[in-house]
């Protein structure tokens, strides 16, 4: 198994996997990180971690504009979330 930073990376492997005949993921399980759009786009959709950015983005927003207005802000943890797809 190769676990990659990010999904374009790891969409790069399978490119260059494919190339090579190497099958995936019967030779190889690929896994890459923050679950972009196109990774169900692609011929062997791959599997990625969900980082759940845009609700990561919308929290700080709002953590911020109450920190700007003086309001009392909280901790808050986001859980990121296995996506399994057909590279695993």
């Amino acid at each position: 198994a190769i676990v990659f930073g990010e999904d374009m990376t790891a969409a790069g492997a399978l490119k260059a996997l494919k190339w090579n005949g190497i099958l995936v993921p019967s030779s190889v399980s690929i896994t890459g990180y923050n679950n972009l759009e196109f990774a169900t786009a692609m011929e062997t959709e791959l599997t990625s971690v969900d980082n759940k950015c845009y609700q990561l983005a919308e929290l700080c927003a709002d953590r911020l504009l109450k920190m700007m207005m003086r309001q009392e802000t909280s901790s808050f943890t986001i859980q990121p979330e296995l996506v399994q797809r057909m590279s695993s």
